[in-house]
């Protein structure tokens, strides 16, 4: 006996809006180039707790074994993203500010109601596909601004983003960042729905939303950068690719920021157990502090500890830990020594040179000297982007 047809889930009219001119809705093919990889933002992968001293007063995922200094790590699958100019719907709200790649527009649906966001999909894209949102705010954990519940849902046959039939791809509960990224199955679907139906204390405010055919059966490549205040406003998810424009747009992997602005390394710490409950083994985690340590006068060997205990949980929780140098100052040397230190003693592959950026390009720091302008916050894209991609093209 056949099974019933799913019945449509009740939305709300609204008239369309179309996106014109420059691409505003990044719908992505990606051409896998690796065996194997990355999965990005899934929850099941959650494995148990390991404590750390009380002093530093966090719990930090680990695996029952390290990877260790010499582990062996596979290539993760990139991929290249195709950008075309489609249709969004809203239940309210513009749903083109959540599109539109600039991060000071958001899309909020009526406070204290549920609401829902349908991208349209390009047509031919594979069964799986790969959406991406960020959440307005200055911290990985800001919960004003972020879904609590919410759920994917995909439309075969929807002419318009509003009627049609849906059936529920995934849902989520207790959602606790503001920065995910979900794979899920659709095949033949012509629209993708993010359906929000609780938030935490505020409305839900939306920066970009954006989705990835996936091709291959490997993983998607994913790379969380957890940082303070200079890398957080410097990177998303649309500026993470600086030559998304290009005719020969070159692979990418798929970016979360973890940033929290002021963000110490003994914050970082305690911030750490929380990203990687979300995150899946063997994503490469980039830690970019050591600034406000600088500023508010860390003692070194606490820095230290607390870098080296940072590199430890990630590796037992089978992630490849990689550190920026940070940006010039006149207080950071002694903690750029530090870093230097833990990464040649761990045997890591170098990342993003920023202190080396910013010592030649002193322009590119605003007027206290401290935070970039935002020539300066390209320069941090393009590094933390060839390093990112040097890394996973070659052997860690």
């Amino acid at each position: 006996m056949a099974k019933p047809a799913p019945r449509p889930v009740p939305v709300p009219q609204k008239r369309r809006f179309r996106l014109t001119g420059r691409t505003v809705l990044r719908i992505g093919v990606l051409s896998l180039i690796g065996a194997s990889g990355l999965l990005a933002g899934l929850d099941m992968f959650a494995p148990p707790t390991a404590e750390i001293p009380a002093s530093e007063g966090a719990a930090l995922p680990a695996t029952a074994t390290p990877l260790g200094r010499l582990a062996t790590w596979s290539r993760p699958a990139l991929g290249t993203r195709i950008d075309q100019p489609e249709y969004a719907e809203a239940s309210s709200g513009n749903p083109i500010s959540a599109v539109d790649g600039k991060l000071k527009s958001a899309w909020e649906p009526r406070p204290k109601q549920p609401g829902w966001l349908s991208l349209q999909l390009a047509d031919h894209h594979g069964p799986r596909l790969l959406l991406v949102w960020q959440a307005f705010g200055h911290h990985y954990l800001y919960r004003r601004t972020i879904p609590k519940t919410y759920r994917l849902l995909a439309s075969d046959d929807s002419p318009d983003g509003i009627g049609g039939m849906w059936r529920v791809l995934e849902t989520v509960t207790e959602n606790r960042v503001r920065t995910r990224g979900h794979v899920v199955t659709a095949p033949g679907a012509k629209w993708l729905r993010l359906q929000i139906d609780g938030s935490w204390t505020g409305t839900p405010s939306l920066t970009e939303i954006v989705v990835y055919d996936l091709k291959g059966e490997g993983p998607a490549g994913c790379f969380l950068v957890l940082g303070d205040g200079i890398s957080n406003a410097s990177l998303t998810q649309f500026t993470w690719e600086p030559a998304r424009e290009s005719a020969d747009p070159q692979p990418v992997p798929l970016f979360i920021n973890g940033g929290a602005n002021g963000l110490t390394a003994g914050q970082g710490l305690k911030l750490l157990g929380q990203a990687l409950a979300v995150t899946p083994p063997q994503t490469y985690i980039g830690i970019a502090l050591g600034s406000t340590d600088a500023l508010t006068g860390t003692p070194l060997p606490q820095f230290e500890r607390q870098l080296q205990q940072m590199v430890d949980a990630i590796r037992l929780s089978g992630h490849l830990p990689l550190l920026a140098r940070p940006p010039w100052n006149p207080q950071i040397k002694d903690y750029l020594a530090v870093i230097d230190h833990v990464a040649t003693a761990n045997g890591l592959p170098a990342g993003p040179d920023l202190y080396g950026w910013f010592q030649t390009h002193s322009a590119d720091l605003g007027m206290d000297g401290f935070h970039p302008t935002p020539a300066g916050q390209a320069a941090i894209r393009r590094l933390w982007h060839f390093s990112v991609l040097k890394t996973m093209k070659g052997k860690p």
